[in-house]
């Protein structure tokens, strides 16, 4: 069996394979830090949603490489359940988003707010019950008051 020589394939193809072969290289640098240490001591340092995040992406990350293959062997994607798997996994990761983006939101301190909202609003003046000596004092003040606009506005 003879091996086909370097000038029988085609340039342009063996330029996209040197890259891809680069890109799996960078992947596999990248991937290294994970792959070094076992699954359960870095599970114990993670919090749950870490841990579902890191769950996350390691999932995709396989189902993406295994889109890879079948793309590879001129397999239709579309129709294949690996296309239904990508996208439950990316809606998943959306939802953990937004747990995370949930978690950070800014909490209302409702005690320190009611308090700033009762200082600044306008409070009226107790008035003195009906019947009582104070109440008429009350009523001759607030009436002279009232007369003393009355002639500034004319």
């Amino acid at each position: 069996m003879s091996s086909k020589s370097s000038g029988d394939f085609p340039k342009d193809l063996a330029v996209k394979l040197g890259e891809m072969d680069k890109a799996l290289k960078n992947l596999e640098k990248s991937l290294d830090p994970f792959l070094s240490t076992p699954l359960e001591e870095s599970y114990q340092s993670m919090t749950p949603l870490q841990r579902a995040k890191y769950d996350l992406v390691s999932a995709y990350a396989m189902n993406s490489l295994f889109w890879i293959y079948l793309r590879t062997r001129g397999e239709d994607t579309q129709e294949h359940g690996i296309k239904t798997e990508l996208e439950r996994l990316k809606t998943t990761m959306l939802r953990v988003k937004e747990i995370e983006d949930k978690a950070k939101a800014m909490r209302v301190d409702r005690p320190a707010a009611h308090r700033m909202v009762s200082k600044s609003l306008w409070q009226a003046k107790e008035r003195a019950p009906k019947g009582t000596p104070d109440e008429g004092k009350r009523s001759a003040d607030a009436s002279a008051d009232h007369a003393v606009k009355r002639k500034k506005k004319t």
